[in-house]
């Protein structure tokens, strides 16, 4: 493919984006020609693989950011390619419910949460830092004098969502195993690591969540990374215990319906790296913090996994 249409095709993506925003949820489509006018040999006459995801960023930039990885994609499966952003946890989950997913992203409390009402199955764990599992952490300004969790009664404390694993679910048995229910302090709820971070740096929360992977690597690190002193002035009181990464998950429809196309997709992700134009793909994920790449996922961890998050929901009744 050429340059211009190359270009062509996100300048085209970032105009549909403007239009498609306004409505909820967002939808990026990707739409190719192969040569050949024939229909068997044109990629956009074929039906396109729906795949389904929450905004965890500002949805403009999250489509940004994906439309190297989604021209790539759609190369290799020879299929168009739309990616929707839901708005919000709920919206994704009754979309899942309805079919309108061929494949989906979630984190493994998405996809437990959203198992028992979408037939999903697991296909890949997302990596970081080489491994196929992260921990979540709870941090606090230094001056307010909060050394452990259980000072943490009566103060404020950020989170992500209330649908995020690191950034809810493990922070909330931390405390919950420290002495403290939810109504011994006051939530607040941002959408995103970047705004807690900056509610801990900037003293307006007492402390807040964020995600840490294999190597140690604290979300904080990113966000302050041109602020040492601020950097300086954050602690870390505790660490969660290991939880599985975020998945692709194929719908059981797509897979019966799609053999092919789904076989296409699994070498697709797969072999990303190994292919110059899928590195430069990944490369801008990368870059903005959101994938390093995804291998065959182990069910066995998200089982588990499960078991916690179903035994929560037991003691909550």
């Amino acid at each position: 493919m050429s340059n211009f249409n190359k270009k062509f095709r996100i300048y085209a993506g970032i105009l549909l984006l403007i239009i498609t925003c306004v409505m909820p949820g967002c939808m990026s489509r990707g739409k190719k020609a192969a040569a050949g006018d024939a229909d068997e040999f044109n990629i956009s006459s074929r039906k396109p693989v729906i795949i389904g995801g929450p905004a965890e960023r500002e949805p403009r930039t999250t489509y940004r950011d994906y439309i190297p990885w989604l021209n790539y994609i759609e190369d290799k499966i020879e299929v168009p390619v739309e990616m929707v952003f839901s708005s919000n946890y709920d919206d994704l989950v009754n979309r899942m419910q309805n079919n309108e997913f061929d494949i989906v992203f979630l984190n493994a409390l998405q996809y437990v949460l959203s198992s028992k009402t979408s037939a999903y199955v697991i296909i890949f764990s997302k990596i970081f830092s080489g491994h196929d599992y992260y921990q979540s952490g709870i941090i606090a300004h230094n001056d307010w004098g909060v050394l452990n969790l259980s000072a943490l009664k009566d103060r404020e404390i950020s989170f992500v969502s209330r649908d995020s694993d690191a950034g809810y679910f493990m922070p909330f048995l931390m405390l919950r195993d420290a002495g403290l229910s939810s109504v011994d302090y006051i939530s607040s709820f941002w959408g995103n690591y970047e705004s807690v971070v900056n509610e801990v740096a900037e003293k307006r929360s007492h402390a807040g969540v964020v995600y840490i992977k294999p190597d140690g690597t604290n979300i904080a690190y990113q966000v302050l990374a041109d602020d040492h002193n601020k950097l300086k002035q954050i602690s870390t009181l505790a660490v969660s215990a290991r939880m599985p990464t975020p998945v692709i998950a194929f719908s059981k429809r797509f897979m019966d319906e799609n053999p092919e196309t789904a076989e296409k997709f699994k070498d697709a992700v797969l072999n990303i790296r190994s292919d110059n134009a899928g590195a430069k793909a990944m490369k801008t994920l990368t870059d903005a913090g959101w994938e390093e790449s995804y291998v065959p996922a182990k069910k066995e961890a998200y089982d588990e996994f499960s078991l916690l998050v179903w035994k929560q929901k037991e003691l909550e009744k």
